[in-house]
């Protein structure tokens, strides 16, 4: 339901691109393989942070961020601070999801696919070249994100369910740089094309397991879950080595998840809290800044009419991102809660 992060910072490793590859001019061969590597190691860090911030059943799009530590009685770094405010507001992501149940589903095994279309995007104002130049630079990069996939639920019994599932994505990636000074203009043909002004894609497979209790009616139910997930791809038709990226990574979410049904008449109602321990590794653990983190969410949520297609609830949801680099509250919105 509910994960908040700023995103990652493109501009950081684009500065490091450029100061890399105008130390290493006079070495072409090497140049070529340094700067290689490390553009592929920033895109599948790309490719991976784009999915993890945009799946699930509901939209996580923050339209207010802020510091906890500005209206709770606590002051702890890592839980907040101005600087992950000013990184929450430099991001934007989007994901509309929606599921159908197969009719081969039966008491025992539901089955199910999903889709969802996706996008994540960061703009920033940073100096690509000098510090000491008149203008920022304006940089945008942005991941579109199409899924679907293949869930099938067995339960073991009225309370213990486990799924397997499988989705396939296809991710584009898009940058676009304004060079605004002169300084920045001057290095810009070294490098348009490349780590700037450029274009990529790849696939991902990503399996997921879980494990599920639930306790309690449907409306209200009490659930405890754990679900581990493996993403694994490649680019699609890299134009250079640089874009050859080959993403992997994995994350393992453990918590628990109450529901209450705060009104039954003919548009229900519902609030629910989640509290988890998010574990990551390979790709994702630069972005996110440690091997795992915790997250709370509190959320509400309606039934909507049914003459509005493919929506079934909406709703707004807080959430609070403790221990990663992403740490932060975020209020935003929910669409489509299981």
């Amino acid at each position: 339901m509910i994960r908040g992060m700023e995103g990652m910072r493109p501009a950081v490793w684009i500065q490091r691109l450029l100061v890399l590859g105008v130390a290493l001019l006079p070495l072409p061969v090497h140049a070529d393989t340094l700067a290689d590597r490390l553009l592929q190691s920033r895109l599948a860090e790309g490719y991976v942070t784009a999915l993890l911030l945009t799946e699930g059943e509901n939209v996580r799009l923050g339209f207010l961020n802020f510091d906890p530590n500005s209206i709770l009685p606590v002051d702890d770094d890592l839980l907040g601070n101005d600087v992950a405010v000013a990184e929450r507001d430099r991001l934007a992501y989007f994901s509309v999801p929606t599921r159908w149940r197969l009719p081969r589903s039966d008491a025992l095994n539901t089955v199910s696919v999903g889709v969802r279309a996706s996008v994540m995007e960061e703009r920033e104002e940073v100096f690509l070249a000098e510090p000491s130049a008149l203008r920022r630079d304006d940089v945008t990069t942005r991941h579109m994100v199409a899924s679907t996939d293949l869930l099938w639920r067995h339960h073991l019994s009225s309370r213990w369910k486990v799924d397997s599932a499988v989705a396939a994505h296809y991710i584009h990636q898009r940058n676009s740089t304004d060079f605004n000074s002169e300084e920045s203009l001057a290095v810009a043909p070294l490098f348009n094309g490349r780590s700037t002004n450029f274009s990529s894609r790849a696939w991902m497979l990503s399996p997921r397991v879980a494990l599920r209790y639930w306790g309690g009616p449907q409306q209200s139910r009490l659930e405890y879950f754990s679900v581990l997930t493996y993403m694994n791809g490649r680019a699609i038709g890299p134009d250079l080595p640089a874009h050859d990226a080959a993403p992997e990574a994995w994350h393992w979410s453990n918590g628990v998840e109450k529901k209450f049904q705060v009104y039954r008449g003919s548009v229900p109602q519902t609030v629910m809290t989640r509290f988890a321990r998010v574990d990551v590794g390979a790709d994702l653990r630069e972005p996110v800044g440690t091997n795992y983190y915790y997250e709370l969410g509190i959320g509400w949520y309606s039934a909507v009419p049914e003459t509005v297609p493919f929506v079934d609830n909406a709703g707004l949801v807080l959430n609070f991102n403790y221990g990663s680099n992403f740490r932060g509250g975020t209020l935003g919105f929910l669409l489509n809660v299981e």
